[in-house]
């Protein structure tokens, strides 16, 4: 149950991504409130809405629309100042469960998510360190968790690092038992189709769609490669195949979506495998951004270096030099704080929800 850090494997370093086997958007979750036009109109990152009439001590004027069940955009606002209307009061249905999101661009977070996690209140920020998270991953994730290569305390890097520490789970029973931020490790790479079934079963059977705030795994990229997919589109396919069995027997938690980690310039076959993980990151984009779901766009932040110039080789991103820790794609600590920030950031987003 609780622990530190990944499996005794992991801790050797050598558990790599690379070569081991190893919404209803804008939901109008505040009503329509009053009239069925005070309390807020939903929609928007987080539109407050004005604090309206709210109708007769807020009878939400016929309970309110529900706004049509959501159609899978934004969050649905704050339904005013509390009013009586919306989710404030009494006033109009939830909106919809949240559905397959959108391509709302303001749940992508990429470069601009270090800045807002700089942002952030302290009450924002013990109020995630409370959050129900999980976050199924392998080597990569391990780096955004604690750095490169380290696996014990004092943490030099990551969200660890940054105060956010995570434990390892093995299933929802474990945040009955006081977990918090938790994860939890493969134990493999190289196969997108199992990965996709184990955090479908870790949701849907293991006990984390109904005990958590926020979940959300990442493929390591040695999972989308020439060797494993000819054009991403049978992983595009079961991605899509597994989010709906998930989001049609789940509520009340929210996901995020990672974009693949890519390689560094000149290594085996880098123009197009990073061909193949930009296809499945612009899938992500397009699909999962909205309602229960947010992208943390982590080849953006990959590709970027620090003045902000764009990596690429024969016009496809590319891992930067800078941030490298090794040849195959992990991060080295700098970056691995750096990205750690937008992806707390993204989960901040997603709570939310």
């Amino acid at each position: 149950m609780l622990g530190i850090g990944l499996s005794a494997a992991l801790a050797l370093g050598i558990v790599a991504c690379g070569s081991d086997d190893e919404g209803s958007g804008p939901s109008n979750t505040a009503g329509t409130g009053g009239s069925s036009a005070s309390g807020g109109t939903g929609g928007g990152t987080a539109g407050t809405g004005a604090a309206g009439q709210a109708g007769e001590a807020g009878s939400g004027g016929d309970a309110g629309s529900g706004g049509d069940a959501g159609t899978g955009g934004s969050t649905g606002g704050t339904g005013g100042t509390t009013g009586t209307g919306g989710t404030g009061g009494t006033g109009g249905s939830t909106g919809g469960t949240g559905g397959t999101g959108g391509s709302d661009p303001g749940f992508v977070i990429g470069l601009d998510g270090i800045a807002a996690f700089d942002n952030m209140s302290s009450s924002d920020q013990d109020a995630l360190k409370a959050a129900k998270v999980f976050f199924e991953h392998m080597s990569v994730g391990e780096n955004l968790i604690s750095g490169y290569n380290h696996w014990d305390p004092p943490w030099v890097a990551g969200a660890n690092y940054l105060g956010f520490v995570f434990d390892s789970v093995e299933g929802g029973a474990d945040y009955d038992s006081g977990a918090t931020l938790g994860e939890h490790a493969f134990g493999y790479n190289g196969d997108p189709f199992d990965k996709i079934d184990d955090f479908q079963n870790m949701v849907l059977n293991e006990g984390i769609g109904a005990k958590t705030d926020v979940a959300g795994f990442k493929y390591c990229y040695n999972d989308i490669t020439v060797d494993t997919t000819s054009d991403a589109d049978d992983v595009i396919a079961a991605y899509q195949a597994a989010y709906g069995q998930i989001e049609s027997q789940t509520s009340g938690i929210a996901f995020f979506h990672i974009t693949t980690p890519l390689q560094p310039e000149n290594e085996y076959q880098t123009v197009e495998n990073n061909t193949l993980r930009v296809k499945f990151g612009d899938f992500l984009k397009a699909t999962y951004a909205g309602g229960r779901h947010v992208v943390f766009d982590l080849q953006e932040i990959e590709s970027t270096t620090a003045g902000g110039d764009s990596c690429t080789q024969s016009g496809v991103p590319v891992l930067c030099a800078e941030w490298a820790g090794d040849n195959d794609g992990h991060l080295n600590d700098a970056a691995a704080t750096r990205a750690a920030k937008a992806w707390l950031y993204t989960m901040h987003v997603a709570r939310g929800l």
